[in-house]
């Protein structure tokens, strides 16, 4: 007989945090799935962000070979592409494999899971999810769960605290209410829901660590009510996608290629300038709120706003211009990113939509848009920039900034490694990896303490026959999804690249004992 299994997802969740809660008791209920199920660190993709992390989860597999190593997705012929969806992952996800021995999965708020894909089950999208968008399979659910928020507003993030976690404690109230709907109203084999809100106040409040305690107390009883629905035969996961820690320090890299000579921008000043309307810079404007997430993800904050406006003189005056003239004043405000000269260009920063993403790729002949790096001399500079990264030095400190440095086949492979980015960083713990053009350092304090992701997620494991209070080591996040397969009597497809975790089983038990099936599955995509 086949189990059911119940994924609750916390993004960024880390044992830094709820080590010490459970020491002074105050997580009952992760320490006692930790007791009387096994937990470890869940060790992330390379680099630790949420693309490529969670589809790696959802397939099983390296980026190389479900094709997403970034929130942007880049084609022939540009340099920084389009956000990335449901469509872009290839390969079949858990809930697909799932649906084709029959299974019925719910699944909520996992990220890149827009457009929701039909599957024998329910889909609510979680994380780049459009709005005004249908955002579940069925369609019709929409109708059944009005009062639910798929992402908070990125303008609340902006204002006061009280307000940001006002709006956070009321979104994963609304989660948990769908859930438990859900859980009570349809027959499921697979259950999962994803709270991004954890990782949403650790980026935000990693300094005020009073409040994130609050609030992993607070998803501590939520996890109750949610495993309380659940029967004894369910087995019951808690992951997150990677781990966090604390941000001190940016590494400007285009900074540093340019310093290089490697990089060249257009201008050198704030000459080169755009053109914005007033009244949508000053509330940041957009008809799509998808649109703000990718603002605020780009650092078009007011506060970056502010200081763009006082370089050209215009800041102070803001608050004498009446609201209802700012629709007809245009302003200019310099180029950011996108204001490099690709044509004296040899390298940049890979993404323009997420710091975390850490990488650098060659601007190379024949296959960017403006190529100017030939294919002869492609390992030469990228040879010439690892050793440089392995130099770099806070002048401050005088520590080596960046941890270790990865050619893109070291740690990919499959059809799609042509897409990923030439170099990979990890970067010492307190730094953080940035686009940043308009800097003039490369290595720049925070004026707060923020946090940042880490490699290490979570895991926790409970069912009937796991073991108890035993910490597994050497998990990774692809190895989720083959385990949850074998867990429910469901054959492995024989391309995934993660292993069952066997050591969290009992010794003699059916799961430990039951031979691991592999079969080659038909992909539909």
């Amino acid at each position: 007989m086949s189990s059911k299994v119940f994924v609750i997802g916390l993004d960024g969740a880390t044992f830094d945090i709820i080590r010490p809660l459970v020491r002074e008791g105050k997580l009952p209920t992760i320490e006692n799935l930790m007791h009387k199920g096994v937990h470890g660190n869940l060790r992330s993709t390379i680099p630790p962000a949420t693309l490529p992390a969670w589809p790696s989860f959802m397939t099983g597999k390296n980026p190389g070979k479900h094709g997403v190593f970034d929130f942007m997705g880049r084609g022939s012929n540009e340099y920084y592409g389009r956000l990335m969806s449901s469509k872009d992952i290839h390969g079949d996800t858990i809930w697909r494999i799932l649906s084709k021995f029959g299974k019925r999965s719910i699944v909520m708020n996992v990220p890149a899971t827009y457009p929701p894909e039909k599957i024998n089950g329910i889909i609510i999208s979680g994380m780049l999810t459009p709005v005004g968008k249908s955002y579940t399979y069925p369609p019709e659910l929409e109708d059944e769960i009005k009062d639910y928020e798929v992402e908070m507003d990125p303008e609340i993030y902006e204002k006061e605290e009280s307000i940001f976690l006002d709006e956070l404690y009321s979104i994963i109230q609304k989660r948990k209410d769908t859930a438990l709907y859900l859980m009570k109203k349809y027959k499921w084999d697979f259950f999962m829901v994803m709270f991004r809100e954890t990782d949403i106040i650790q980026h935000k409040l990693w300094g005020e660590k009073e409040k994130i305690f609050q609030f992993y107390q607070h998803i501590d009883e939520i996890i109750n009510q949610l495993i309380t629905e659940t029967d004894d035969d369910t087995y019951i996961i808690i992951m997150s996608d990677h781990g966090f820690g604390e941000l001190r320090k940016m590494v400007c890299i285009n900074k540093w290629l340019t310093d290089l000579g490697l990089l060249s921008c257009k201008r050198k000043d704030y000459s080169q300038l755009r053109h914005v309307k007033l009244n949508e810079l000053m509330g940041l404007k957009t008809k799509n709120s998808l649109n703000k997430i990718i603002l605020f993800k780009l650092g078009f904050s007011r506060q970056r706003i502010k200081f763009w406006l006082e370089k050209i003189g215009l800041e102070k005056s803001l608050n004498l211009i009446p609201k209802s003239m700012r629709k007809r004043i245009r302003v200019s405000l310099p180029e950011t990113d996108l204001d490099i000269d690709w044509a004296r260009t040899k390298a940049y920063f890979s993404s323009f939509f997420s710091a975390e993403t850490q990488s650098i790729t060659i601007n190379l002949k024949g296959r960017d848009p403006e190529g100017i790096v030939d294919p002869q001399e492609y390992e030469e500079v990228r040879k010439y920039i690892i050793k440089k990264l392995h130099e770099l030095r806070d002048p401050v400190t005088g520590e080596r900034v960046v941890n270790k440095v990865f050619r893109r086949e070291e740690i990919y492979h499959g059809p799609f490694l042509n897409r990923a980015p030439d170099i990979v960083m990890l970067l010492k713990e307190g730094y953080k990896a940035s686009g940043d053009l308009l800097s003039k350092e490369v290595i720049v304090p925070k004026e707060k303490i923020e946090g940042a992701h880490r490699m290490n997620g979570i895991f926790i494991v409970y069912g009937p026959e796991i073991k108890q209070g035993e910490e597994i080591k050497k998990a990774e996040i692809i190895d989720l999804a083959p385990t949850i397969l074998h867990i429910m009597h469901i054959p492995i497809p024989k391309d995934m690249d993660g292993k069952v975790l066997k050591e969290i089983f009992k010794e003699g038990s059916e799961l430990a004992m039951r031979e691991i099936v592999y079969q080659e599955i038909e992909h539909e995509k």
